[in-house]
């Protein structure tokens, strides 16, 4: 999921990518902030034909939780990971 994140930050976003990443007794929480502005399609959204889009799908399947959020560089994508 995090090189899901990434990649999508420097396919979309064409320049630089942040990655953090911070572990707690709840789980992992990977952001990953980039300085473009569209926000990713909604995982519903993507075309289950297409040789791309999925990756977004596989993250909210997997992840306790996720979502975006704009930032003063742009905007991060963000995902957390229940310990279990």
């Amino acid at each position: 999921m995090t090189s899901e994140t990434v990649t999508n930050a420097f396919f979309h976003a064409g320049t630089w990518a942040c990655l953090t990443v911070t572990g707690a007794r709840e789980g992992l929480l990977v952001e990953v902030e980039d300085p473009g502005s569209a926000q990713p399609l909604s995982p519903v959204e993507s075309d289950l034909e297409s040789l791309g889009g999925r990756g977004l799908r596989i993250v909210a399947e997997l992840a306790t939780a996720w979502g975006t959020y704009p930032s003063a560089r742009g905007k991060v994508y963000w995902f957390h990971l229940a310990k279990f």
